[in-house]
């Protein structure tokens, strides 16, 4: 647990909080005590697995990918879509609480449906867990999730709510239909032009 990939503090300090937690709660000291635990009781795994996932997000998260998405990569996928009259397929795998595949959305809204007109998206966002799914179809946020927004999106897109949350309109959540899979098991059918 000592590993510390430069843009992933908080990913492994999310980890690592709670693996501290969860050995404090079996009052196991270290690692290797947790190792042992793990093979004395196979249930544990189950336990272990839940620990694993990454909940971090927020709209247009890593700012420089989706500036390359845009300026490199999506008009021609746009021509290659409209010459071939078809959707073009996205997929976020590990949506969590929606943030990706709801970015993906109003990014080719605001930016490129008008380039593109009659090109619709299929947006297909997976996760394992059914809590974040049922976050994700709410589709309400903090602030915090939308600093990376741009104006005119956040001001057509979202409703403030007398809570202090965010709330996705209809329009834009239409094109994203949620699944509850585990990607390390299956994943949705078809091929995809896009894989987040």
């Amino acid at each position: 647990m000592g590993y510390r990939w430069q843009g992933y503090r908080k990913v492994r300090n999310q980890v690592c909080k709670r693996l501290k937690n969860r050995m404090n709660e079996l009052d196991l000291e270290d690692y290797g005590l947790y190792r042992n635990y793990l093979t004395a009781h196979p249930d544990e795994w189950i336990v272990l697995d839940g620990m694993m996932r990454i909940t971090i997000s927020r709209f247009f998260r890593d700012a420089k990918s989706w500036e390359v998405l845009y300026d490199m990569i999506l008009s021609d996928w746009g021509k290659e879509t409209s010459i071939k009259k078809r959707p073009l397929r996205v997929w976020s795998a590990g949506c969590a609480s929606g943030e990706e595949p709801y970015s993906f959305a109003l990014l080719w809204e605001f930016r490129l449906s008008g380039h593109f007109p009659g090109i619709e998206t299929d947006i297909v966002a997976t996760d394992a867990s059914e809590h974040m799914l049922k976050r994700a179809r709410k589709a309400c946020y903090p602030r915090a999730s939308l600093r990376d927004v741009p104006s005119q999106m956040l001001s057509h897109a979202f409703k403030e709510q007398p809570d202090g949350m965010f709330c996705l309109q209809k329009k834009w959540q239409k094109p994203v239909k949620f699944k509850k899979q585990d990607i390390r098991r299956r994943m949705p059918g078809g091929a995809f032009d896009i894989v987040f």
